[in-house]
């Protein structure tokens, strides 16, 4: 790849892919020149800057990071990518209320999105909202009754909130379906313990 650059040093395309592949290496300083040489060749390009966002990110520079989603946010403010990613950079950090506007807003963009769903509840249990954080988990449990992934997070709220007989319940439901789920069992027996110490 480096033999073809030097052949055509002012390919946007050639440079990124350099980039990703240094990325993959786990060579950040590296694919952060790359991509910082392609941003040069093409400044309007979103994706450019949610790569470099990535790279610092990994490099634990969430300030970096965030400048470089809001210059992609800019030149594309509808990339539900660089939106939840930005959202969990800032939730990492401890900006609840940065985190959960870029959320909201991914969701507005697209509601059924799944992650973007239950990265909401996270960010309201983080923030002591637990009443709020149960009741949006509850509305999408109840929209994909089947999602064991879903009830074990509803479980875990439940949990968290000290609802034990309704923790309980929702693991032996992740149970039923997927006898072997160490997560269900290992949080069953949690819960049991507790009501046990409380006793």
């Amino acid at each position: 790849l480096d033999q073809v650059i030097k052949q055509k040093p002012d390919d946007v395309n050639l440079h990124e892919a350099r980039g990703m592949a240094l990325f993959m290496k786990r060579d950040y300083d590296a694919a952060l020149t790359s991509f910082d040489r392609a941003v040069e060749l093409a400044p309007d390009m979103p994706r450019l800057y949610k790569h470099r966002a990535r790279v610092y990110a990994l490099k634990n520079e969430a300030k970096s990071a965030i400048e470089q989603l809001d210059q992609g946010l800019k030149r594309d403010p509808g990339s539900m990518e660089m939106l939840l990613l930005r959202a969990q950079i800032r939730q990492l950090t401890g900006d609840a209320a940065g985190a959960m506007t870029d959320v909201d807003q991914a969701i507005q963009l697209k509601p059924d999105n799944l992650f973007a769903q239950r990265m909401r509840a996270e960010i309201l249990a983080g923030s002591g909202k637990m009443d709020q954080a149960i009741e949006d988990m509850r509305r999408l449990s109840r929209s994909m009754p089947d999602n064991i992934d879903l009830l074990m997070q509803l479980a875990e709220l439940y949990m968290m909130d000290k609802q034990h007989s309704r923790a309980i319940k929702l693991f032996d439901a992740v149970l039923a379906t997927d006898g072997d789920n160490w997560q269900a069992l290992r949080n069953r027996g949690d819960v049991l313990l507790n009501l046990g110490r409380q006793r």
